[in-house]
C-alpha cells in the first residue's frame, strides 16, 4: 500500500520550492540589476506565500504578530496585483501610442506625396479655401447705414430696465 503524503510533508515541499524559486532570483544579481527575476518570483509564488501565511496563522490563531504579519502580508500582495496591472495597462498604452503615431506618421507621408488630395472650394465666393485667390473674388458691399449702426442695441440699467 501506498503511503499518502501528510499535509505537514505537502506543505514543506511548497515551501521549499518558493524558497529555491526566490533564492535563485536572488543569486541573479549581476545578470538582472532592476531585479525583475526576484520580482517575477515572488508575484509567481504570491499565493503559495499566502497559503504558508495563513496555515502559520491558524495553528496559532493567538499571536498578534502573526496575524499582523498576515495583514500586511495581504496588502502588500494586493499592491503587488495592482502594480501588475499598471505596468500591463502602461506597455498597452504605450503599444496603442506608438501604432497611433505611425498611423499619423504614413498619412502625413501621403499627403506629402499626393497620395491623398485635399478638398478645394475654388468655385464657391466663402472663406473656407485658405489657400484660394481672393484677389479676383473681391465682393463690394454696400456703405452701413446711421441707422443700422445703432439697430438692435438696447441700453438697460443695472436692474434691466431698459434705458432711452
Amino acid at each position: 500500500m501506498i503511503e499518502q503524503p501528510k499535509e505537514g510533508d505537502i506543505l514543506d515541499q511548497r515551501i521549499k520550492g518558493v524558497l529555491e524559486g526566490i533564492q535563485s532570483a536572488l543569486r541573479s544579481k549581476e545578470e538582472d540589476p532592476e531585479q525583475n527575476t526576484l520580482i517575477e518570483a515572488i508575484q509567481a509564488h504570491r499565493s503559495v506565500i499566502l497559503d504558508i501565511a495563513s496555515n502559520a496563522y491558524m495553528h496559532r490563531p493567538n499571536d498578534p504578530k502573526l496575524l499582523e504579519a498576515l495583514s500586511s502580508l495581504i496588502g502588500q500582495l494586493e499592491k503587488s496585483v495592482r502594480d501588475d496591472r499598471k505596468e500591463r495597462q502602461k506597455k498597452q498604452d504605450s503599444e496603442d501610442n506608438k501604432v497611433a503615431f505611425r498611423q499619423m506618421v504614413e498619412a502625413l507621408g501621403s499627403l506629402a506625396s499626393g497620395d491623398i488630395q485635399l478638398p478645394t472650394f475654388s468655385g464657391v465666393g466663402i472663406f473656407m479655401d485658405p489657400l484660394g485667390n481672393k484677389e479676383g473674388e473681391s465682393q463690394t458691399f454696400a456703405d452701413i447705414k446711421p441707422g443700422e449702426l445703432t439697430g438692435g442695441i438696447i441700453g438697460l440699467d443695472f436692474d434691466g430696465n431698459s434705458v432711452k
